[in-house]
């Protein structure tokens, strides 16, 4: 079933519909009309021809080499996107061709993307991943819009080298100020503080926190259930609700029915601009609200949560990618460790005389 939206852009509001393909996808497309009326003659025309058993929006392409999609590529996006963002494409996809060369898309690898990642080397970091998310959009574009068949785009890895001084979280007298600017602002009605409250002290990815309903709360427990299908691992996920948690919520007003607590989407810019704004008040860096995400676990670690827990809370699938995110505050953690493995070592290992003679040729070991 077609649908229209509206949606936020720098130029202003404008109408976007939701098609459905003869392959059972959908699709988002911009109407260019900020008249309901003419956008719904447009989603209408889209529709007819899906259902039709065409797709009004598979380009018409003659090969499949890098030069025969990024032309398509480039002339689909000049539609909607500023001229600066179309030339920022148009350079990173010259660079592909010049030192990847004209071959089949479906030839593209992993060690093509490093080579191209490698001509890159003499730029900052932060240009360097700018080349490399353009690459990206147009990878996954080749292998879903322009349906190149039997073929996955390789994994893309960004440089991670941030500047110094910059953290990904905020601290937690930080969160402090964050909620004392966000009292009072209100979105869809909703205290703003509530939405920040929940994600700094629960760790809540911003698309659960968006889902969350008042029957998935054990206020009795303190706890909240996720279940499968709201959650990135399709699993159940079970997160403790701190008293301070509790008492943001109880704020809200009770909704008997099963929907959402916080009416709107992560896609408005409006909730990037409250969210900016915010930060601003409280003197902040602005990051992103999926960083709230980070400094709940940073924060839990810092006062010396053990790791395994943080990583089931957070809901990832193995501690590996805790350890990869957050190790490095976990030092107190690992000294502890270290003290009670001494303590387990000297009871299983007492001082021997052959220990104690080779501790006094080698007083310094």
């Amino acid at each position: 079933m077609a649908s229209l939206y509206r949606r936020k852009l720098k130029s202003g509001w404008v109408w976007y519909g939701d098609v459905r393909l003869p392959d059972g996808r959908h699709k988002c497309f911009n109407t260019h009309c900020q008249d309901k009326r003419q956008a719904g003659k447009v989603l209408l025309a889209a529709q007819s021809e899906a259902d039709a058993d065409r797709n009004p929006f598979r380009p018409r392409i003659s090969g499949q080499t890098i030069t025969d999609l990024a032309e398509s590529f480039l002339a689909e996006r000049a539609a909607f996107l500023s001229a600066k963002t179309l030339q920022a494409y148009q350079d990173t996809l010259r660079r592909a061709e010049r030192v990847l060369g004209a071959i089949p898309i479906t030839s593209i690898s992993k060690a093509e993307v490093i080579a191209f990642r490698e001509s890159l080397s003499r730029m900052s970091p932060h240009s360097v991943n700018h080349y490399l998310r353009n690459l990206r959009v147009f990878l996954n574009w080749c292998a879903t819009e322009a349906l190149v068949p039997n073929w996955n785009p390789p994994k893309i890895e960004f440089v991670k080298a941030p500047a110094s001084g910059h953290r990904d979280y905020y601290t937690s007298e930080e969160c402090r100020r964050i909620l004392e600017a966000a009292a009072g602002v209100r979105l869809s009605s909703i205290p703003f503080q509530v939405f920040l409250g929940l994600l700094i002290l629960t760790g809540l990815r911003l698309g659960e926190a968006l889902s969350l309903r008042w029957t998935w709360i054990d206020f009795d427990r303190a706890e909240i259930h996720i279940p499968p299908q709201a959650t990135k691992s399709n699993r159940r996920r079970t997160i403790p609700l701190p008293r301070p948690a509790r008492d943001l919520l109880a704020t809200l007003p009770r909704q008997s029915r099963d929907i959402a607590l916080f009416r709107f989407s992560s896609q408005s810019g409006h909730l990037r601009d409250v969210w900016r704004k915010v930060t601003r008040a409280a003197g902040v860096q602005y990051l992103k609200l999926h960083n709230l995400r980070d400094t709940f676990a940073v924060n839990m670690l810092l006062v010396g949560v053990p790791l395994p827990i943080v990583s089931q809370i957070l809901g990832h699938a193995s501690i590996s990618t805790t350890i990869k995110h957050y190790a490095e505050f976990a030092s107190e953690e690992l000294a502890q460790a270290s003290r009670k493995a001494e303590v387990f070592s000297t009871a299983i290992l007492p001082a021997s005389p052959k220990l104690l003679d080779f501790k006094e040729q080698h007083p310094d070991s």
